[in-house]
């Protein structure tokens, strides 16, 4: 009876657990997704509706911009330094000033509103396509950060503590309840069980990470190569 009250709170408390390591996962992959709609979008206004001048590569430079944005955020959600992924869109300027910044992606935030500005005091944007450029920029910011977040905010370790522990201690005394019954079974059938429960709580480990570099988690590199793609492709390039 001991042994089935504990099992049955376990499974509660794991099955908690991973449905709140759910959540995180599911935001995550939203918030990926706006990232790629806004990128997509900030590059085709930029190609679109500034008025040309001669020998001004401003609303290319942008849109080359919005490909570096996604490498950058993918360095920056996974612990890495600036790569050459992003390096190589960016003019020397861009590129140094990022090499030396604690937050990539947020430095090359302040260069799209810049460059923006630019071209409404040129008078090669309309104040309405400003701003809606301008609100294209506040969306990645607000898409970025709350990646940010959910990167920084871990799980409470409460809950990892508390499975951690009632997990070992189910499995150690399972096979002395189980060896009345199950006999020369119950070595198996402990295994299985403990299997069971320790590959919930991988699952949950999994899922509370979504910005990890592991195959289970949010594709970033596939997806910042798929707009590198669409915005390379849109500029014949």
């Amino acid at each position: 009876l001991a042994l089935s009250v504990i099992g049955a709170a376990l499974a509660i408390f794991g099955a908690f657990r991973n449905a709140a390591a759910y959540d995180r996962w599911w935001e995550a992959r939203k918030l990926i997704g706006m990232l790629v709609i806004d990128t997509r979008s900030l590059a085709r206004q930029a190609r679109s509706y500034p008025a040309p001048v001669a020998g001004d590569d401003t609303p290319r430079r942008i849109a080359l911009r919005c490909i570096a944005l996604m490498y950058a955020t993918r360095d920056y959600l996974r612990g890495r330094p600036v790569s050459e992924d992003t390096a190589r869109y960016l003019i020397a300027e861009e590129s140094a000033a990022l090499a030396a910044s604690r937050n990539a992606p947020n430095r090359l935030l302040d260069y799209f509103s810049a460059d923006i500005a630019a071209l409404l005091a040129a008078g090669r944007l309309s104040p309405q396509i400003a701003k809606a450029m301008e609100e294209r920029v506040q969306s990645m910011a607000a898409g970025f950060a709350s990646a940010e977040r959910t990167k920084v905010t871990p799980m409470p370790f409460v809950y990892t503590l508390l499975i951690h522990r009632t997990a070992y201690l189910f499995c150690f005394l399972l096979p002395f309840g189980l060896a009345d019954s199950s006999g020369y079974w119950t070595p198996l059938v402990a295994a299985i069980v403990a299997y069971t429960f320790f590959g919930l709580d991988a699952i949950g480990d999994e899922l509370a990470s979504p910005f990890a570099d592991s195959s289970n988690t949010m594709p970033l590199d596939a997806t910042a190569r798929a707009v590198e793609i669409n915005v390379l492709e849109s500029l014949g390039e």
